[in-house]
């Protein structure tokens, strides 16, 4: 086994040292690049802020924008209902205006029944009547008849007698 060395070689020691200076002032900031810093977080931060507020307002906007839909649903709705109720008020007139025509129609045809009946009980009563006038001609026929017929018997009852007067006289 070979045997290593405590100590560094100058070569070992410059690479050591150099990398030394590098990491010190990689690590040492600048007043000036720590205010640049500072400045740029201000800058990020105010962006953030602004961003924020943008969303902000996005949100607010939507917001407003999701209660004009709701407004304009609800106010839909309503015409539709609103509608929905004249046309149920169309529908009930409607309804009602055909049960006033069949009623209508109905007492027509019950006066025209009624003048039906009113003009075959005319009619019957004519016929009554005719009847009537017929069995009262039929009946002064009769009695014209059977007084001619006594008249007759009577002329011929005094013809008789007339004859049995004009015997007897002789």
């Amino acid at each position: 086994m070979e045997e290593t060395s405590l100590f560094l070689t100058p070569a070992e020691s410059i690479r050591k040292t150099f990398l030394l200076v590098v990491l010190l002032n990689s690590n040492s900031l600048t007043e000036e690049e720590e205010e640049e810093e500072e400045e740029e977080e201000e800058e990020e931060e105010e962006e953030e802020e602004e961003e924020e507020e943008e969303e902000e307002e996005e949100e607010e906007e939507e917001e407003e924008e999701e209660e004009e839909e709701e407004e304009e649903e609800e106010e839909e709705e309503e015409e539709e209902e609103e509608e929905e109720e004249e046309e149920e008020e169309e529908e009930e007139e409607e309804e009602e205006e055909e049960e006033e025509e069949e009623e209508e129609e109905e007492e027509e045809e019950e006066e025209e029944e009624e003048e039906e009946e009113e003009e075959e009980e005319e009619e019957e009563e004519e016929e009554e009547e005719e009847e009537e006038e017929e069995e009262e001609e039929e009946e002064e026929e009769e009695e014209e008849e059977e007084e001619e017929e006594e008249e007759e018997e009577e002329e011929e009852e005094e013809e008789e007698k007339k004859k049995k007067k004009f015997l007897t006289t002789f």
